[in-house]
């Protein structure tokens, strides 16, 4: 009996969803299995980037720690808990430096692939990748859009304004985002700042965010209530 062409076309698009399907299932369960209880070991280290006058000022509002990578941390900053900070330890080469951060203009940026794990706060979502990330010899940023400035750069901190919609964060030549996100509504921009600072060879990366749509950043912000 002769088998419809159509059938073989249902039959192959069948195979490839339950593939794409048990790939998903698996990627989540190894990211469930990769989950730790918050380490406040890496609060604290996360806080002690900061002012010491600023710290009461930081409240953590959510972790995320794994076995194979630095823990996430958020937290609100502000009596009125006006702002949102997203902190993050990055993995890097014993040399790096932070000439090796580049930044570029990408208004094609989206997450195609799977195998992300997000975080949502207020107006706001970040996915960052399952798995263990590689060590960093180089970090590419980019972003949409045409409202990026670099604020500040020098051998230990180098600070970038951008009002936009969404950033995402690539280590050496790895095809895909290790962080992604930004605004939740595509139609929407926000103001982020965005710095990497350097302490004892390693390097942290902190974005500030708005908890309220429509109320802004003083360019400079998170800057002056960092320690040097």
């Amino acid at each position: 009996m002769q088998i419809k062409r159509s059938n073989i076309i249902y039959l192959i698009l069948g195979i490839i969803g339950l593939f794409i399907v048990v790939k998903l299932i698996v990627q989540i369960s190894s990211a469930i299995n990769q989950q730790k209880p918050a380490s406040q070991a890496a609060i604290e280290e996360y806080r002690h980037l900061f002012h010491g006058e600023e710290m009461s000022e930081l409240s953590n509002a959510w972790n995320y720690n794994s076995s194979v990578r630095n823990q996430f941390s958020l937290f609100d900053y502000g009596k009125d808990q006006k702002y949102c900070l997203l902190i993050y330890k990055i993995p890097v080469q014993n040399d790096f430096s932070l000439a090796n951060i580049n930044t570029h203009m990408n208004n094609d940026l989206a997450l195609h692939s799977g195998g992300y794990l997000t975080i949502n706060e207020n107006y706001t979502e970040f996915s960052y990748k399952i798995g263990k990330p590689p060590k960093a010899k180089s970090i590419s940023l980019s972003y949409v859009g045409n409202s990026f400035k670099t604020m500040l750069s020098s051998d230990s901190i180098i600070s970038y304004y951008y009002f936009g919609n969404k950033i995402a964060i690539k280590l050496n030549d790895e095809n895909t985002f290790d962080l992604y996100g930004g605004a939740k509504n595509e139609q929407e921009s926000i103001p982020f700042e965005i710095v990497f600072t350097k302490k004892d060879r390693k390097i942290y990366l902190i974005i500030m965010t708005v908890n309220n749509l429509g109320d802004s950043i003083p360019p400079g912000k998170l800057n002056s209530i960092l320690l040097e």
